[in-house]
């Protein structure tokens, strides 16, 4: 003998008696169990946001963020991409020679005036300055070639130095001992930390003589020289 079960009532069935508690369901809402209470209705989500767990709590949809922006993230309608965001960094050289610029104990702000790259357009080509986007500790390099240097040029200092005012040395010496047929050819790298706004240059100065000493550059890029790049956002 068959057993017929019919429900017919115009309230909503309770949970207890295998009902949802509920006369009607949010379009497009996800519903969460309360124990032997009616079903709780979540809000539909927007485009991209995930639904993510709250201890002792009902879940909620959110927002993905990067609080240090080093996440980018792209929603639609049932879409989300995740990129690593670009990292500002940079290469630029000095494309021709900038004669007589030092040797009386000038600091020469080295203009890289030509760039390879420079992703998020942070290095200014017209004055040879970094400027940072963000809080974090950068890395830079550096590599000068000098022409003309004499006998009587007895001090030399490369340097990367801040708008602060603040130096990182990458080379010290007698250039008059150590140059070959009146080149010298120096290369550092630093690590430091910067904040949003400040600004890097790589500076020569040479001392002890006259103002005849050159920073060669050339087309190809190969001599003097200037990059660097975001290590870690902070």
């Amino acid at each position: 003998m068959a057993t017929q079960n019919c429900i017919n009532t115009g309230k909503p069935i309770e949970v207890a008696n295998g009902g949802t508690g509920r006369a009607t369901l949010t379009s497009n809402g996800v519903l969460v169990g309360a124990a032997t209470s009616a079903i709780t209705q979540l809000t539909a989500g927007t485009n991209g946001q995930v639904l993510v767990g709250s201890s002792a709590a009902a879940p909620v949809f959110a927002t993905l963020a990067s609080t240090l922006g080093t996440i980018a993230y792209t929603t639609g309608a049932g879409t989300l991409n995740l990129d690593i965001a670009a990292i500002p960094s940079f290469f630029a050289y000095r494309s021709s020679t900038a004669s007589n610029v030092t040797g009386d104990g000038t600091a020469y702000t080295i203009v890289h005036n030509t760039e390879q790259f420079d992703t998020l357009g942070n290095f200014n080509n017209g004055t040879g300055t970094f400027t940072a986007p963000t809080n974090g500790l950068y890395c830079f390099g550096a590599q000068v070639v000098l022409g003309d240097v004499g006998v009587a040029h007895t001090s030399m200092n490369f340097y990367v130095q801040l708008g602060t005012g603040q130096t990182y040395s990458m080379a010290q010496e007698n250039p008059g001992v150590t140059q070959s047929a009146g080149q010298l050819t120096r290369a550092g790298t630093v690590l430091f930390t910067m904040t949003a706004g400040g600004t890097a240059n790589v500076i020569v100065g040479v001392s002890g003589g006259t103002k005849v000493v050159d920073v060669l550059g050339d087309a190809g890029g190969g001599q003097s020289i200037f990059w660097g790049f975001r290590a870690l956002r902070t």
